[in-house]
């Protein structure tokens, strides 16, 4: 609803922005069945147990105070 200044009321309505959501599934019927792909080379497949560790952060450059501009 939008109020002029002279306080008229007008009904107002925007286009929408998104598309309309779809009707919900009934409580009476199964949800479509999950479909997962095979996967039949799982024996193959291996999880490590300790991954290798992080580098270390590069360390910061000594501190040069004769590189720094004088204070004006």
């Amino acid at each position: 609803m939008w109020t002029s200044r002279l306080g008229h009321t007008y009904q107002v309505h925007p286009e929408p922005i998104t598309e309309p959501l779809p009707d919900p599934i009934p409580r009476d019927r199964e949800p479509w069945p999950l479909i997962t792909p095979e996967d039949n080379d799982w024996h193959d497949d291996y999880i490590l147990e300790n991954p290798p560790p992080e580098p270390p952060p590069p360390l910061a450059p000594p501190y040069d105070p004769g590189k720094d501009p004088p204070p004006f």
